[in-house]
């Protein structure tokens, strides 16, 4: 039950992009669809799981600044989905969020303190780099220049805010997690609603509820995977998410069908090693 668990968060990260391209829908009827699906699993949550304690009104605005951040981090991915494909986008998102979450772990929180531990994080970051632009390489038909990821880096700040706000909270994920998802709908829905007011009107917008409550539940199975083989070991097994949606924009979406696929297992694989030497540092 519990390799289960931990396996699910993987699953439906992994499965979400490729379901999302499928719907084939606009930014504004991914973010309304995620916004109302989390919202729904963040409600459910509220009234069903027992929380272990309260919490102060500010740790409560912190979450919801965190989940909201969230959201603008997602907005950069579904962009980007649409300008290079989702195998374009998840070994890239990837990359820089780890290199982002690791280097405000030590600027901030004082984590890899000794010097061989930075040097171990350092040569992680080297792989993830080296990994992300394997997996990214295009062929001589498909070209993508930095503009094309442009949104997808302006936006990757709502990840590095989304994964720094709990630790700096040090508070119970359980506790966190109904606060993030209240932020993850309010952005969400609002931002979709000022771009396009008829947005409700669209079936893709409420066939995207679905990759939305695959999203909270991920994240809810997470906190509970956590708890029992720990945060590390959840985090290495959560990173498969990459390697099937890379995978999955390449066989399933049949994108950029003219790339070699041991150059993206490669890349992948130096990703996957640079997450798990991060988390065990």
């Amino acid at each position: 039950m519990v390799i289960i668990a931990a396996l699910i968060p993987a699953l439906c990260w992994g499965l979400n992009p490729l379901l999302i391209r499928k719907i084939d829908g606009r930014p504004e009827n991914e973010m309304l669809g995620m916004g109302l699906g989390t919202g729904l699993v963040g409600l459910v949550f509220f009234l069903s799981v027992r929380q272990p304690g309260q919490l102060s009104t500010g740790a409560f605005m912190a979450a919801l600044v965190s989940g909201s951040a969230w959201a603008v981090g997602q907005l950069g991915q579904y962009v980007s989905y649409r300008r290079v494909g989702v195998s374009g986008t998840m070994p890239v998102s990837t990359a820089l969020q780890l290199i982002g979450t690791a280097i405000i772990g030590v600027v901030l929180f004082g984590e890899w303190s000794q010097v061989i531990q930075k040097l171990l994080g350092l040569g992680a970051i080297g792989l993830i780099v080296i990994g992300s632009r394997l997996s990214v390489s295009t062929s001589d038909r498909v070209k993508h220049g930095i503009k094309d990821y442009l949104p997808l880096l302006a936006t990757t700040v709502g990840y590095w805010i989304y994964s720094c706000i709990p630790k700096a909270l040090n508070g119970n994920a359980t506790q966190l997690f109904f606060p993030q998802m209240v932020g993850i709908t309010l952005v969400a829905v609002s931002w979709a609603l000022y771009r396009n007011h008829r947005v409700l009107r669209a079936s893709a917008s409420w066939l995207n509820i679905i990759p939305g409550i695959l999203y909270g539940v991920a994240a809810f199975t997470y906190i509970i995977a956590a708890r029992h083989i720990g945060i590390t070991n959840a985090y290495i097994v959560g990173q498969l998410s990459v390697v099937i949606s890379t995978l999955g924009g390449l066989i399933v979406l049949r994108e950029n069908q003219q790339f070699g696929l041991i150059k993206v297992l490669a890349g992948l694989t130096f990703i996957f090693i640079g997450c798990i030497t991060t988390a065990l540092i």
